[in-house]
C-alpha cells in the first residue's frame, strides 16, 4: 500500500465517510487525567479498502490523543471494540496543563469531510496526515509492540500540526503523532514527535 495524504475537504469522499476532527460520543474515550473526551483528529471510514483501517473491518477507526495532560507524555494505547467503543489500555498519567499547547485550547475543532489523495513523489515539503505508506517523519520513526500480544505493530498514520481551526493543534508546525496498529488484537498505538 502507498499511502495516502489526507486532507480536508468541503463535501465528502462518497461513498466514504472519513471526518477532521469535531465532538465525539465514543464510550470509552475519556482522558483519565483530564476527565473530558479525547481529541479526535480523524475517523477513517474502515470501509475504505484503499487504508489499512479496512483491515479492522467495516468500522469507524477514530485517532485520539491528548495535549492537555501527562497523556502526552507516554505512549498511548487503546483497543477498538464492537458499536464503535474503544477501551483504553496504556498512557501517561499526572497533571494537566491550563494553557497547553496554547491558552484557550479547545477540547474539540470544528468537524470537516477529509478526503484521501495518494501521496506524490517526492514527498511534500513539510509534515502532512498521512494514512498507510512511508510518512514525512521530523523524527525517525521507533517501533512499537502491541500492549496485547507483544507483536510488533504496522505503521498506521501520522497526524502534523495542520488543524481545522485556526492555530493548529499545538502551533507548531513541526510536531506530530505517529500512530501503529496491530490488527490481530485490534489495537492503535500513538506518540507524539517533534524537532
Amino acid at each position: 500500500m502507498s499511502g495516502f495524504l489526507i486532507e480536508r475537504s468541503d463535501a465528502p469522499e462518497p461513498p466514504w465517510r472519513h471526518r477532521f476532527c469535531g465532538e465525539h460520543g465514543i464510550e470509552g474515550a475519556r482522558c483519565p487525567n483530564c476527565a473530558k473526551p479525547l481529541l479526535c483528529f480523524l475517523r477513517i471510514d474502515g470501509a475504505d479498502p484503499r487504508t489499512p483501517a479496512s483491515r479492522f473491518g467495516a468500522i469507524e477507526v477514530p485517532l485520539l490523543f491528548c495535549w492537555t495532560c501527562d497523556v502526552s507524555q507516554a505512549d498511548l494505547f487503546y483497543r477498538l471494540e464492537a458499536a464503535g467503543r474503544v477501551r483504553l489500555l496504556r498512557c501517561g498519567s499526572g497533571g494537566c496543563q491550563r494553557d497547553f499547547p496554547y491558552e484557550g485550547y479547545p477540547t474539540s475543532f470544528p468537524e470537516r469531510p477529509a478526503r484521501l489523495r495518494p501521496v506524490p513523489s517526492p514527498l511534500p515539503h513539510h509534515p502532512a496526515h498521512q494514512i498507510g505508506g512511508h510518512p514525512w517523519l521530523v523524527q525517525p520513526r521507533r517501533p512499537l509492540a502491541c500492549v496485547e500480544c507483544a507483536r510488533p505493530m504496522h505503521f498506521f498514520a501520522v497526524i502534523a500540526d495542520d488543524s481545522t481551526g485556526p492555530r493548529g493543534f499545538t502551533d507548531n508546525p513541526f510536531v506530530q503523532v505517529l500512530y501503529h496498529a496491530c490488527f490481530r488484537c485490534g489495537v492503535l498505538g500513538a506518540y507524539q514527535a517533534c524537532d
